[in-house]
């Protein structure tokens, strides 16, 4: 591997790094510090996703959108592929614990995960209203610590207007608040929220650190 290449290689690795760092300052309840380095994550992302092999910036007009790097995820920094055209993917099995995969487009979450059967990718989205309401649900119900399972919080009600969120939609959002460590399962118990985390800010941050796609 030549010098341009190890470079272009420790972009991805930082990227990943700070990823991980700002879930970390994420669940110690820093959220002033987990904004700070979502932003320097997406500044290295922007940089990483337009840079060629040959370390070169690429004219975003010659980019192949099938196959454009989008680096997003459950937490700001992990990269994925854009999935405009999911099904025209690799084949192959992915590596262990790729998946899933989440990042933001527009107003919605957006979780990629891996269909064994079909050895594709596949998409599902929740709105961020979604994500609010889980966060409040959890934030009312559940004690700091205290075990809950998926059935006390969903499904979700919307008290706006009192219609009731697809069921689906909250599953996405309670994966992202495990994949991102906003809570943690206990094996079939349930899952728990760290002391001291407030789940409302910690779900605010979380998101405004993840990196947009396009439409």
């Amino acid at each position: 591997m030549g010098t341009i290449e190890q470079a272009v290689a420790a972009l991805g690795e930082a990227e990943k790094r700070l990823g991980e760092l700002v879930g970390s300052a994420a669940a110690l309840g820093e959220y002033d510090v987990a904004m700070r380095l979502a932003h320097w994550a997406k500044s290295l992302a922007a940089l990483h996703a337009n840079t060629g092999p040959d370390g070169y910036a690429e004219p975003q007009s010659d980019r192949d959108s099938d196959t454009e790097e989008v680096s997003s995820a459950l937490l700001p920094t992990r990269g994925i592929e854009s999935t405009r055209h999911a099904g025209r993917r690799a084949r192959h099995a992915p590596p262990k614990g790729e998946y899933p995969k989440f990042y933001r487009r527009g107003d919605q979450l957006v979780k990629i995960g891996w269909s064994k059967k079909e050895r594709a990718e596949y998409e599902h989205k929740a709105p961020r209203r979604a994500i609010e309401l889980l966060a409040d649900v959890i934030a009312r119900k559940v004690g700091n610590g205290k075990l809950f399972t998926s059935e006390e919080v969903l499904p979700l009600r919307d008290p706006a207007d009192g219609s009731e969120v697809p069921g689906y939609q909250g599953y996405v959002a309670l994966a992202w608040f495990k994949a991102a460590g906003l809570i943690q399962q206990n094996g079939r118990r349930g899952y728990s929220t760290k002391k001291g985390i407030a789940v409302t800010d910690g779900a605010a941050a979380l998101w405004a650190g993840l990196l947009e796609q396009e439409t």
